[in-house]
């Protein structure tokens, strides 16, 4: 038996009027593919009662690799309050930062409970630093989460 979910593709703000001028959303359920609409949610056909991983991304002009995929294990669920109504996803403030799982909305009785999974901080040095330094030198920025280190923030680079 089957049942229905249904997801949402929303855009950061700073990058949203380039992603829904050049490109197509889709979502991968398994290993299939489904088109999305950057407006509404989208129903999806999945198997009730078992597990699924779900990922989002979008084609740039409709063809092409699927970029900012991040793909999420959704557990089952067993009752339906429990059951989320929405799956919403979201890339993040840089553009080449992929499309990840942010909030699950559930319906239930009596009005629409929503469960924030995560937060997308659009600074990189509330991150953790991941765009800090280029060179790896020391900028007197260090790692906020690691405080009482004094190691420098740096940023690898697969260059040679």
């Amino acid at each position: 038996m089957n049942e229905r979910i249904r997801i949402r593709i929303k855009a950061h703000w700073v990058n949203s009027w380039f992603l829904k001028l050049v490109s197509k959303p889709v979502a991968v359920v398994g290993r299939a593919e489904h088109p999305l609409d950057w407006s509404k949610p989208t129903e999806i056909e999945i198997e009730q009662n078992t597990s699924v991983r779900i990922g989002v991304g979008v084609r740039y002009f409709g063809r092409g690799k699927l970029l900012g995929v991040s793909m999420t294990e959704v557990p089952a669920y067993s009752t339906l309050e429990l059951r989320p109504d929405v799956i919403t996803y979201r890339n993040g403030f840089w553009n080449h930062e992929p499309f990840k799982l942010v909030e699950l909305t559930s319906v239930v009785p009596g009005g629409t409970k929503q469960v924030q999974l995560a937060r997308q901080s659009p600074h990189p040095q509330e991150r953790g630093g991941e765009h800090g330094n280029r060179r790896g030198k020391r900028t007197g920025r260090e790692n906020p989460h690691r405080r009482g280190h004094a190691e420098p923030v740096t940023e690898e680079s697969g260059e040679q």
